[in-house]
């Protein structure tokens, strides 16, 4: 199913137990664990900082791993957590928190167009993006000639990732057309009538074009400013002596772009409201409406 030994997040793995009539324990992780984990809160920051940053770098997957095909895979995957059943309504787009609980609250599935994909790096230094960048172009040219389908958003963001940077490199994957699996299972599914809520999220963040289908995003929201054109610094949140190295040297690359940020959908070429695009094709065929709704 998934090149690695850990599917693309425990929310996605994990919620869909609710429409199963199963709670969500230890935030999706083992029951036996929750007592490990509890115990961990209590030793001192730098051990439990230690801890978490080797932890994290055990899920990430190899390089290796990324050339063969496997975007469709996780996307059955995805679709097999579902009880199987006719629903009113389905949501498609977007990865959005509040998105997961309304479909939760409506009793419906929610179909990310977004997926993580951790790759390991160890060694890799938050405070050097240029390098990330650099190294993140083998493994990602590599995953994009086995899945066509995808596109890759790389991220470096050193304030809110900066433990796990140190062991890993953050791809995000969005899907660019539907797929055999999504299609199949809105098909099988979604009533007659029914109702397609397409999530579009409307949020856009610098990038740099580092290829077909590649791009690279330094920071995110909340976490290092942005550069607006005249130099001054944009955001919420000041710069830490730890972090400053990496956001003077991450506000040099020169974005080349605006995207939607990395959870959001890609416009092009799966532009939601489009009536040539693949969702409104698949409504037409499927006898659904289709709703865009901002995020």
């Amino acid at each position: 199913m998934w090149p690695g030994s850990t599917p693309p997040g425990p929310c996605c793995g994990r919620w869909p137990r609710f429409l199963h009539g199963q709670d969500f324990p230890a935030l999706g992780n083992p029951r036996v664990l929750a007592p490990l984990l509890g115990a961990g809160n209590l030793l001192p920051a730098r051990p439990r900082e230690r801890l978490y940053a080797a932890s994290g770098g055990l899920t990430a997957v190899p390089v290796a791993r990324l050339r063969r095909p496997f975007a469709e895979d996780v996307a059955a995957w995805m679709t097999s957590l579902y009880p199987r059943r006719r629903y009113p309504l389905a949501l498609i787009g977007s990865s959005n928190g509040a998105a997961v609980h309304l479909a939760a609250a409506l009793g419906v599935p929610w179909l990310p167009q977004t997926f993580m994909v951790p790759v390991r790096n160890p060694g890799n230094d938050p405070d050097d993006p240029r390098r990330d960048l650099e190294w993140g172009r083998e493994p990602a040219r590599a995953l994009l000639d086995a899945n066509p389908e995808v596109q890759v958003h790389h991220m470096h963001d050193p304030v809110q990732d900066r433990l796990m940077l140190e062991q890993m490199t953050y791809f995000r994957l969005k899907r660019l057309r539907l797929g055999p699996a999504y299609e199949r299972f809105l098909r099988d599914t979604v009533e007659l009538g029914g109702t397609l809520l397409l999530l579009d999220c409307r949020q856009t963040w610098p990038v740099t074009q580092v290829g077909d289908r590649h791009l690279y995003q330094f920071g995110a929201v909340g976490a290092p400013p942005r550069r607006s054109s005249s130099g001054a610094a944009t955001g919420s949140r000041p710069i830490s002596p730890a972090t400053a190295p990496a956001c003077a040297a991450g506000t040099r690359q020169h974005p080349t772009a605006r995207h939607p940020k990395p959870s959001g959908a890609s416009r092009k070429p799966w532009p939601p409201t489009s009536s040539g695009s693949p969702l409104s094709r698949a409504a037409g065929s499927g006898g659904w409406s289709s709703t865009p709704r901002p995020t």
